[in-house]
């Protein structure tokens, strides 16, 4: 019953502490990321009674799916009953962000298009966008909290399509006709996110923080690990990951 996604662990895990970390946290805080992570984990069950693993699954599990699904969404309730009349007016209206964006990708999870392009993207910008309430909830202001969303969203979307390409070239053994394209746009993202920081529009964390993601990315492009190195993307992955939510913790909390 739990996720096999494992990218999407990183995805909610590092966004969610970072968000505590900028936040400088707080009870209501903490309750509202278990609330976030008992989300996270119903996951799994709902897809089993979906019949998207298998209808062997479904009637050997399903059940059991039932359980951990009822479980889940009453700690859910709880956490977010808890949270939601101890945080503050601004951090009950920004739970509306990641509401929006489940209900913007429960279609493609119904329609079992989450794996396509534009779902893994919608889910890295979904599971990350769970640290604005945290982060305002936290005592965090609106535009930190931004700051770190849209780090996290812009980041773990173009590392997405980076990986994405690596996996395409290594079951076409070949260089896929769109890998110059998306590397293009990874590199104007990067510049637009650095020409926005000069020109003050976004916060200087932004671009910073989007480094480590990015210029990782672009070099997945460029020269295209083998696929017995798969595993060497990952951890990269992971360090370039961690690399950012140093950047944004020390950058953020000293604002």
């Amino acid at each position: 019953m739990l996720p096999r996604e494992h990218g999407a662990y990183g995805e909610l895990a590092l966004p969610v502490l970072t968000a505590l970390a900028v936040g400088h946290g707080s009870a209501a805080a903490f309750v509202l990321a278990a609330a976030v992570i008992a989300g996270f984990f119903a996951h799994e069950p709902l897809l089993v009674l979906l019949g998207h693993r298998g209808s062997a699954i479904l009637r050997t599990e399903g059940t059991r799916a039932w359980r951990w699904l009822l479980a889940l969404g009453a700690l859910v309730a709880l956490a977010l009953g808890y949270a939601l009349g101890a945080i503050s007016p601004l951090a009950r209206a920004a739970l509306g962000l990641p509401v929006f964006l489940v209900l913007a990708f429960a279609p493609l999870l119904i329609l079992r298009r989450e794996r396509t392009a534009i779902g893994e993207t919608l889910a890295a910008t979904m599971l990350s966008s769970s640290g604005v309430p945290i982060a305002i909830a936290g005592g965090a202001s609106l535009a930190h909290a931004l700051t770190v969303w849209t780090t996290w969203a812009m980041g773990l979307s173009l590392s997405t399509l980076a990986v994405r390409e690596v996996i395409a070239r290594a079951r076409a053994e070949g260089r896929s006709e769109t890998a110059a394209h998306v590397a293009f746009v990874t590199g104007y993202v990067l510049a637009a996110a650095y020409a926005l920081a000069i020109a003050g529009v976004v916060a200087p964390a932004l671009p910073i923080g989007l480094a480590p993601l990015g210029l990782l990315s672009i070099g997945l492009y460029f020269a295209p690990p083998s696929p017995r190195r798969l595993r060497t993307v990952g951890w990269l992955l992971v360090a370039a990951s961690a690399i950012t939510a140093s950047l944004l913790i020390v950058l953020e909390r000293g604002r």
